[in-house]
């Protein structure tokens, strides 16, 4: 259990870090649009969910990292919304592509991360 919480505290620390620091982040917009930003959260996203997957171990962790990244588009669009009313539900229709791209890499990547870190272990 204590590998899952370290791992998915890692996996929210590297993706607040990289949001603040270098401005790689989830964003929710009130029109559609699929840029090159959304595309490097998602790699970025996918790479350290990889890494929590390494810690981990266990492939629950990839729902995990889905409802911590569903939560941080949660926010996006509050954010959004509150900025300019336009509507939970039109915002949210706007960008369910980027949410899906999001999720699920991460996902993917969470999955990769316990494989990888299967077969590293169970190698004499």
């Amino acid at each position: 259990m204590w590998r899952q919480v370290v791992a998915i505290f890692t996996v929210a620390a590297l993706v607040l870090a990289t949001a603040h620091f270098l401005g790689i982040s989830i964003i929710a917009r009130s029109g559609f649009a699929f840029e090159t930003s959304d595309i490097f959260s998602s790699a970025s996203g996918m790479w350290f969910a990889l890494f929590g997957g390494l810690i981990s171990k266990r492939y629950q962790f990839a729902f995990a990292v889905g409802l911590l990244y569903l939560g941080f588009w949660g926010l996006a669009i509050h954010f959004v919304n509150a900025g300019t009313h336009a509507g939970l539900v039109e915002i949210f229709s706007v960008n369910v592509p980027n949410i899906a791209v999001s999720i699920l890499s991460g996902m993917l990547g969470a999955c990769v991360g316990v494989f990888v870190g299967s077969r590293r272990r169970a190698e004499p």
